[in-house]
C-alpha cells in the first residue's frame, strides 16, 4: 500500500471511530417530552459509562415549562436518593450543581452561572468526569464516570421540542447571521418595535426611532415567541417579520386630548449638586472597587475602598460631590493582576491599599509600586452616573 492509500486507510478509520463514539454518546443520552400547552417541558437523563459500589447514578437536566422558558434544573437521580454529591473533573472537586438555572422568574442561579460550573465545562469539552454521592440515610457511596456528555447538544434538542431559550445559554450564531441576511425595511422593523413594546411594555404610542431592535425589544421578542409555543430567540426571522407586521398593520396613536390651560410656573427647585454612581458587574469576576471623590458638602476628596460587586449584580454608591470623580476595579483577591484601569488624559495614578478595607483624605503620598493604580477619571454634572466593567 503506497503512502496515499495509507493516509486514506487512517483518515476512514478515524471517521468511522468518531461516528461509533457520537452514536455512543446519543445511546447514554434518553430525551423525552413531559406535558402538554405552557407546562410542556422537556428532560433529559444521561446514564454513566461506569460505576463503583452501588447502582448507577444518572444526571437529569429538565427545562421548567413556557412560562420560565430560560429555566434549566440540574438534578441528581432520584429526588432525595443522594447526600454530599461532588463532582470531580480534571483534578478538581466541587460540590455537584443541583440547582434551577434562569433568570426570566426566580431561579437560584443565573445562565452564566451553570456555564462556569464544572459540569458545564466537562459537557462542553467533552471530557470525562465522576460524580460521587453518598446514599441518603446510609454510608454507602457511589461513584459513576461519565464520558463523552455533550451540554450544548443537550440544550438544543430542548430547543427543538419544548419552548426553551437555548440562546440564554449558548449564542446562536445561525439565528444571528439569519437576520443579517434578513431584507427588512425601515417602516417594517420600526413597526415590529412599536408591536412588541405595546404588548409587554403597554407603550401605546409609536417608539422614536432606532436604527436596530434594542436589548429590552430582543428580550420582548423572545416572550413573544415563547406565548406562541416556538423557541425563543432574540434575533428576527421571516415568519417573526411577516407575522409582527401583520398584527401591527392596524396600529394606531391614541387621540390626543385638548391641551388643558398651563398652569401658573412654579419656583424652580434648588439644582442637585450630588450623584450617585452604579457599577454593573457584566464581567466574569467577583470586582473589588475603589474610589477617590468628594463627599457631599466637602471641597477636599477622600479615598475608599474596597467595594465588593459580585458577578451580574449593579451596586449603587455615593452620593458624592458633582464634579470629577475617580475610580478603578480589579478581580477580588488578585492584586490587580485582573483589573479595569483608567485611561487617556483623564486617568490619574492614585494609591490603594491591600487588603483594605481602607478611608482616608486624598493627597500625595508615597506609594509601594504594586499599590499605585492608574484610576477612571469622569467628570459628573448629573444627578447619576451608571458604568459597567465586562470580560
Amino acid at each position: 500500500m503506497g503512502k496515499l492509500g495509507l493516509r486514506l486507510a487512517l483518515f476512514f478509520c478515524a471517521a468511522f471511530l468518531a461516528n461509533i463514539s457520537d452514536r455512543a454518546f446519543a445511546a447514554k443520552v434518553r430525551h423525552s417530552v413531559l406535558g402538554t400547552g405552557s407546562e410542556r417541558t422537556c428532560e433529559a437523563v444521561v446514564s454513566p459509562d461506569a460505576t463503583h459500589g452501588g447502582e448507577p447514578i444518572t444526571l437529569t437536566f429538565s427545562t421548567r415549562g413556557a412560562k420560565r422558558f430560560d429555566h434549566v434544573a440540574v438534578s441528581l437521580g432520584e429526588a432525595g436518593r443522594y447526600e454530599d454529591a461532588t463532582l470531580l473533573f480534571e483534578n478538581e472537586r466541587v460540590a455537584f450543581p443541583a440547582a434551577t438555572f434562569g433568570v426570566m422568574e426566580k431561579a437560584d442561579k443565573r445562565p452564566a452561572d451553570l456555564l462556569a460550573t464544572g459540569l458545564a465545562r466537562a459537557g462542553t469539552d467533552r471530557k470525562a468526569f465522576y460524580v460521587t454521592a453518598r446514599l441518603a440515610g446510609a454510608d454507602d457511596v457511589v461513584s459513576s464516570r461519565f464520558d463523552g456528555f455533550d451540554l450544548k447538544d443537550a440544550l438544543a434538542r430542548f430547543a427543538a421540542n419544548c419552548v426553551f431559550d437555548v440562546e440564554a445559554y449558548y449564542e446562536s450564531e445561525r439565528r444571528r447571521s439569519g437576520e443579517a441576511a434578513l431584507v427588512v425595511s425601515d417602516s417594517e422593523l420600526q413597526l415590529i418595535r412599536w408591536v412588541l413594546r405595546r404588548k409587554f411594555a403597554a407603550q401605546l404610542e409609536r417608539p422614536a426611532w432606532a436604527p436596530a431592535l434594542s436589548e429590552a425589544e430582543r428580550g420582548f421578542l423572545k416572550r413573544y415567541q415563547a406565548e406562541k409555543g416556538l423557541a425563543p430567540s432574540a434575533y428576527l426571522d421571516r415568519f417573526l417579520v411577516g407575522a409582527l407586521t401583520l398584527e401591527g398593520k392596524d396600529l394606531k396613536e391614541p387621540a390626543k386630548p385638548a391641551p388643558e390651560p398651563e398652569p401658573a410656573p412654579e419656583p424652580e427647585a434648588p439644582r442637585s449638586t450630588t450623584f450617585m454612581f452604579e457599577l454593573c458587574n457584566k464581567s466574569r469576576h467577583v470586582i473589588a472597587l475603589a474610589i477617590t471623590a468628594r463627599p457631599p458638602g466637602e471641597e477636599n476628596f477622600r479615598e475608599d475602598g474596597w467595594y465588593i460587586v459580585k458577578k451580574g449584580e449593579c451596586t449603587n454608591l455615593g452620593p458624592y460631590e458633582q464634579g470629577w470623580f475617580y475610580f478603578y476595579g480589579e478581580k477580588k483577591d488578585s492584586g490587580g493582576r485582573i483589573s479595569w484601569s483608567g485611561k487617556g488624559p483623564d486617568a490619574r495614578n492614585i494609591c490603594v491599599v491591600y487588603p483594605g478595607p481602607f478611608g482616608r483624605e486624598y493627597k500625595a503620598r508615597k506609594c509601594k509600586s504594586n499599590a499605585l493604580k492608574k484610576f477612571t477619571g469622569v467628570f459628573v454634572n448629573d444627578v447619576l452616573l451608571s458604568w459597567s466593567m465586562t470580560n
